[in-house]
C-alpha cells in the first residue's frame, strides 16, 4: 500500500520531525558501520563481548536532507541477532518490541487524560540484513520476515556487496526476490499512486519512473563504512585489494537506499507505519472476536505488559554490562601486570648504570630508561581510562 502525497521533489515547510528505524539481521554482516555511516560519525560500537541479543539504540539529528527538513533520527540495532543458542527465540525479542511500541500508543489513547509528553516510538522501517550466499534466503530470514512484515515496512537489504562481483550481485538479488515471492513475504512497496489532477500528470509520470528504478534494485546492494577520504572527501572502505568508494552506485547501492529510505519516501514510511500497520494490528487487539494476547485490552494491563518487555531489556543490557566488566578487568589485570614487568625492568638498568663500562653503555641504556619510562607512562594512561570507563558503567548498571 501506498499513500497519495506530496513527493520531495517540491519542498516541504522547515521542522523538526522523527524517523525511526530498525536494523535488522545476522551478527556481522556490518550493521553497526552502515548506522555510523548513515550519521557520518561513529555513535555506534562495531563490537561487543555480549554473546546474547540486546537492542542497542542511538539518537541524533539528521540533517542536509533534500526536503530541507530537520529530523531526529532514531536508529536501533539487533546485536548478536541469531548468533546465540537461542536463534529462533530472537526473533520473538525483537516481534515483542516492535509490538510494545504499538501497545504504548495503545495504552496512550485509551487514557481518558492524555500525557502532553508522550512520546511516540513506533518504529517507522526495518531495514534487513540479507547474507550473501548461493541459496537467497536461510531459513531464519524467512521466518523473522515473515513474522515481521505485518507490524512493520521491511527495505530489505544485501550486506557485504564488496566482497561480490557484479555476476554474483545480479545472482543474489534475484534469489532473494524470488524467495520473497514464494514464501509470500510482504516488503515496502516504493510504487507510488497516481495523483488524479491532470497538473501534476508531469510530477505523476517522474515519480513513477522513480519508483520503478527503485523497485528494481531490491535489495539494495550495500557497502558501508564511516572512514573518510581526507583527500576526496568521500566515504571509502578500505580492503587488501583496494579501496571501494561507498558513494559510487557502480559499487555500492548505499546511496540509492538512503535517499529512498531517508529522503523521498521517508514521510510515506511513516504513513504507512502509523495509519496501516498500526490500524490494523489495533484492530486485531480491541475486536473481541478475535484470538489475541488478553493483556492488550484494558490500559492499566498494557502498561504492565510494557513494564515487563521494558524490564526485561534492562536484564539484558545488565548482562552485556556485566560480561562487559569482566573483560574490562581482565584487560586491566594483563596491563597491571604488564605495567609491573617495565617497573623492574626500569630498575634493573637503573642498577646497571650505575656500573657503566663505557660512554657508549651509558647512553644505551639512558635511551632504554627513556624508552620504558614512555612504555610505562603509556600504560599508566590506558589504565586510567579503562578505571574511568568502568567506574562510569557500574554507575550506569546502579541507575
Amino acid at each position: 500500500m501506498s499513500f497519495t502525497t506530496k513527493s520531495s521533489l517540491f519542498p516541504r515547510k522547515t521542522r523538526k520531525q522523527s524517523f525511526t528505524v530498525l536494523v535488522c539481521g545476522r551478527s556481522g554482516l556490518g550493521k553497526s558501520s552502515f548506522i555510523n555511516t548513515i550519521y557520518g560519525r561513529k555513535l555506534m560500537e562495531t563490537e561487543s563481548a555480549s554473546t546474547t541479543l540486546y537492542l542497542s539504540q542511538v539518537c541524533a539529528d539528521l540533517e542536509g536532507l533534500d526536503d530541507g527538513a530537520k529530523v531526529e533520527l532514531t536508529m536501533i540495532e539487533t546485536e548478536k541477532f541469531g548468533t546465540g543458542l537461542s536463534s529462533y527465540d530472537d526473533i520473538n525479542v525483537v516481534t515483542d518490541y516492535i509490538e510494545n511500541r504499538f501497545d504504548e500508543v495503545l495504552a496512550e489513547e485509551s487514557r481518558i487524560r492524555r500525557n502532553p509528553r508522550f512520546k511516540d516510538g513506533r518504529i517507522d522501517v526495518c531495514i534487513y540484513f540479507i547474507e550473501p550466499t548461493t541459496h537467497g534466503l536461510n531459513e531464519l530470514d524467512i521466518i523473522t520476515l515473515r513474522q515481521l512484515s505485518p507490524i512493520v515496512n521491511i527495505v530489505p537489504v544485501l550486506a557485504r556487496a564488496d566482497q561480490l562481483t557484479e555476476s554474483e550481485k545480479l545472482a543474489n538479488k534475484r534469489l532473494i526476490q524470488e524467495d520473497l515471492k514464494v514464501h509470500d513475504i510482504s516488503i515496502y512497496d516504493f510504487k507510488f499512486d497516481t495523483i488524479a489532477e491532470e497538473d501534476e500528470t508531469a510530477e505523476n509520470e517522474l515519480r513513477e519512473e522513480q519508483d520503478t528504478r527503485i523497485t528494481d534494485m531490491l535489495p539494495f546492494a550495500l557497502t558501508s563504512s564511516s572512514e573518510i577520504d581526507k583527500n576526496k572527501a568521500e566515504y571509502i572502505r578500505k580492503l587488501s585489494y583496494g579501496t571501494v568508494d561507498i558513494l559510487d552506485p557502480e559499487q555500492s547501492d548505499y546511496l540509492a537506499m538512503k535517499q529512498a529510505v531517508f529522503n523521498d519516501y521517508r514521510i510515506e514510511l511513516k504513513e504507512r507505519a502509523h495509519y496501516s500497520l498500526y490500524e490494523t494490528y489495533r484492530t486485531k487487539q480491541l475486536d473481541p472476536q478475535k484470538t489475541h494476547r488478553s493483556s492488550l485490552l484494558m490500559p492499566q494491563e498494557l502498561a504492565e505488559h510494557s513494564a515487563r518487555l521494558k524490564q526485561a531489556q534492562l536484564q539484558r543490557e545488565a548482562q552485556r554490562l556485566k560480561d562487559e566488566d569482566a573483560r574490562v578487568n581482565l584487560e586491566l589485570e594483563r596491563k597491571r601486570a604488564l605495567l609491573l614487568q617495565r617497573e623492574n625492568e626500569l630498575r634493573e638498568l637503573e642498577r646497571k648504570m650505575t656500573k657503566p663500562e663505557s660512554s657508549n653503555d651509558m647512553g644505551q641504556l639512558q635511551d632504554e630508561i627513556d624508552k620504558l619510562e614512555q612504555q610505562q607512562a603509556l600504560i599508566a594512561r590506558e589504565l586510567s581510562r579503562e578505571n574511568m570507563a568502568t567506574t562510569a558503567a557500574e554507575a550506569v548498571e546502579t541507575l
